[in-house]
């Protein structure tokens, strides 16, 4: 707009110049919907959700009232996703967004967080409301099938639920709780809700797992993992010439004690870690243990879990740090767990079978937690059986052990294999085994006790002085 004057300055009029700004407003408009909605399914995205959510808590500080965040993750997604393909799991995604909005009261807030992740922003509502309809969600998603090309798919929901109000922290807390208790449900058998109380048990146990993963990784990443050894030392005549011990694990990060496998593997397990954590063992005790070899013949066994076997690129990469260190396959055995055996019994016998031929041996740990045992021994290529502690622990107090400690030794002597005790804890324990028969025994009734890998040549001096003095008193 524009004044038009005339030679005395006055006004006698405008000039008004139009556009049309009617499709750079829609456009405006679009980018803001897409940047704030989720492409597929409509729904508000995790940033915008996030948003809703920091306003929410805020209000809740004024007016005091209670919300609940009900998160939620469908349980079988990955199935449909992986056999029909990416089209029929956003086929899903979109159904179950449409059906989860006539759920919901119109003043709640339904938004997708990514992948197969649902939250719902139950405002003013009591916790009892918000069960109800937590529960109503469930049993929705629960009646709803899925069809692709004429096959049914069953979906499920682990829902994780949380009330606040404004001493609840900020969204940020809440958040994490509602992710926490989503976890617990999937953990307690999926298609559940758990509500969170505060002092959870089961999400202390959670968090306690998230933080020994982070220093799982901070250890692989700054090298503060450190091998250690115990000696499985032979108690009859007739046993290998070579001496066995076998490689254990410590975590030494700085300011905290060191942390035993006990502590740290479960959550390594849960996160999925054991494997980076096998391969360091490998690579370190590799690069390490050759330079004992010179004193004796010795053989270091080395655990590995699951995740090692079962990953399609772990042999070669053992074969790997074989053929590139000065490690001799003759001076390993590898120990894995009967349980590990039998869930995965083709790719353990694969692997067996792979590094049999290269001149490794093989410890089948912790025989006899399976009731299965005997029926996949013959099949597995191994050298050694580790008997399971269990049997062990209470021998002397205990004649049924004795008795069935005895007859897997009978059993696997007669299919030309040795015998290892684990834990054993006295004296007395190590003498009965050795009337039994059993070949080796392995537990703190062992003098050489549990030591630093830099502490294997002093130990292997010291062993063979006191096998020469106790040579020299027996003559």
């Amino acid at each position: 707009s524009a004044p038009v004057y005339n030679t005395d300055a006055q006004v006698i009029g405008y000039v008004l110049t139009f556009h049309d700004i009617s499709k750079w407003r829609a456009l405006s408009k679009k980018l803001r919907a897409e940047a704030n909605h989720d492409p597929l399914t409509g729904l508000i995205n995790r940033r915008e959700f996030e948003r809703h959510m920091t306003l929410i808590v805020q209000a809740a500080r004024e007016t005091y009232e209670t919300h609940a965040l009900c998160y939620m993750d469908l349980d079988g997604f990955k199935l449909v996703n992986d056999s029909c393909g990416h089209a029929a799991g956003d086929a899903l995604l979109k159904q179950l967004a449409d059906i989860l909005r006539t759920q919901i009261r119109k003043a709640d807030i339904l938004a997708r967080l990514g992948g197969d992740e649902f939250a719902i922003l139950l405002s003013a509502c009591n916790m009892q409301t918000a069960e109800s309809i937590a529960t109503k969600v469930l049993q929705t998603i629960n009646s709803y099938r899925f069809m692709w090309n004429g096959k049914p798919f069953h979906i499920g929901a682990s829902i994780g639920l949380v009330g606040f109000t404004p001493g609840s922290g900020n969204f940020q807390d809440i958040m994490v709780a509602a992710d926490n208790s989503c976890y617990i449900a999937k953990d307690k058998g999926r298609n559940r809700i758990h509500t969170y109380k505060p002092k959870d048990t089961g999400i202390t146990q959670h968090r306690g797992e998230i933080l020994w993963a982070q220093r799982v990784l901070e250890g692989l990443e700054k090298n503060y993992f450190e091998l250690y050894f115990q000696m499985i030392e032979p108690v009859n005549n007739g046993n290998d010439d070579a001496q066995l011990l076998e490689i254990l694990l410590r975590l030494n990060t700085p300011g905290e004690p060191i942390a035993h496998p006990a502590s740290f593997l479960p959550a390594a397990e849960r996160f999925n870690l054991t494997g980076a954590i096998d391969r360091w063992v490998i690579e370190t005790a590799f690069r390490t243990l050759p330079q004992y070899g010179h004193r004796r013949r010795l053989r270091y066994s080395i655990n590995l879990s699951s995740q090692a076997l079962t990953d399609a690129k772990f042999i070669n990469f053992l074969l790997t740090e074989f053929d590139r260190t000065a490690m001799s396959p003759d001076n390993i055995v590898f120990e894995i767990n009967e349980s590990i055996a039998i869930a995965h019994l083709a790719k353990v016998c694969r692997f067996i079978e792979t590094f049999s031929g290269l001149g490794c041996r093989f410890i089948l740990d912790n025989f006899g937690s399976g009731l299965s045992s005997f029926n996949y021994l013959k099949n597995l290529n191994v050298q050694y059986l580790k008997i399971d502690g269990r049997f062990i622990k209470n021998l002397p107090n205990d004649h049924v052990d004795r008795i069935m400690v005895g007859a897997i030794h009978n059993i696997v002597q007669a299919m030309g294999l040795k015998t290892i005790a684990n834990l054993v804890e006295n004296k007395q324990t190590r003498e009965m085994l050795r009337t039994i028969g059993v070949n080796y025994v392995q537990g703190f009734a062992i003098l050489s006790g549990v030591h630093p890998i830099t502490e294997l040549e002093s130990v292997l001096s010291h062993q063979t002085s006191h096998d020469l003095s106790h040579m020299s008193q027996a003559g």
